[in-house]
């Protein structure tokens, strides 16, 4: 999430930007990058995006923000994953000012 000032939110709140659906793609995923798509019913300014393993340690998290937003419809970003994240199944999720969502990953060799 972005950065506050002075106890309040560096961005105000938001009436649109509801993510109603997160899909990794592919799944499940090989090599460094996991590719996640997800779809906004409206304008976000920024998403977060988290790891978890099965035990639910975070492995990998980063934050998004360009300078455009993100638009309503279907966006896309790419996370690099731990060069000694091991195969498995993970659990993510991804965020921004209006909810989250949660994703599951396969992650082969």
């Amino acid at each position: 999430p972005p950065a506050s000032t002075g106890g309040t939110s560096a961005e105000p709140p938001s009436r649109g930007g509801r993510l109603l659906r997160a899909v990794a793609a592919p799944n499940p995923v090989r090599g460094p990058v996991l590719t996640l798509r997800f779809y906004l019913d409206g304008d976000s300014r920024w998403v977060a995006l988290a790891l978890y393993t099965r035990s639910m340690v975070m492995v990998a998290h980063q934050n998004y923000v360009p300078a455009s937003g993100f638009q309503q419809g279907w966006n896309g970003v790419n996370l690099t994953l731990p060069a000694d994240l091991n195969p498995g199944m993970y659990f993510g999720s991804i965020e921004n000012s209006v909810g989250h969502l949660p994703f599951k990953v396969i992650r082969l060799r």
